[in-house]
């Protein structure tokens, strides 16, 4: 069976880029442009869960940085990881108060050598 994963951001180029790395892993791909259509891909896959979901921050209805220590909990049961999205670096977030729940930073620009990276950290080869 092949993973899945959820994509939670208003920039279609980042689900394209995205998308296409993680459907070359042979990952299911589903794509959110806010949080409010995220919420309810979540909720739609509570009996095929995520194994992992990227979060943007700056989304058109909030903040992700908002929504990701509760998003984190709720799929805490289900094995899902939550990945955080984002334009500033770790150095900065971590200045900004951090990102609770977040199992891993991917940093934009993001490459296939980034993504491998988070992606093996969080025990995806």
């Amino acid at each position: 069976m092949n993973l899945k994963a959820l994509i939670i951001d208003d920039d279609p180029v980042v689900h394209d880029i995205l998308g296409a790395l993680l459907e070359a892993r042979s990952w299911v791909v589903d794509s959110s442009y806010n949080l409010a259509s995220g919420n309810k891909s979540v909720s739609d896959s509570a009996t095929s869960p995520y194994a992992l979901i990227f979060i943007d921050n700056q989304l058109p209805d909030g903040l992700g940085k908002d929504r990701i220590k509760s998003l984190a909990l709720e799929v805490a049961g289900l094995g899902t990881k939550v990945v955080f999205l984002s334009a500033n670096s770790i150095q900065e977030l971590e200045e900004m108060g951090g990102v609770d729940g977040a199992a891993a930073v991917l940093e934009k620009p993001f490459t296939p050598s980034s993504l491998t990276i988070v992606l093996n950290s969080l025990g995806f080869s």
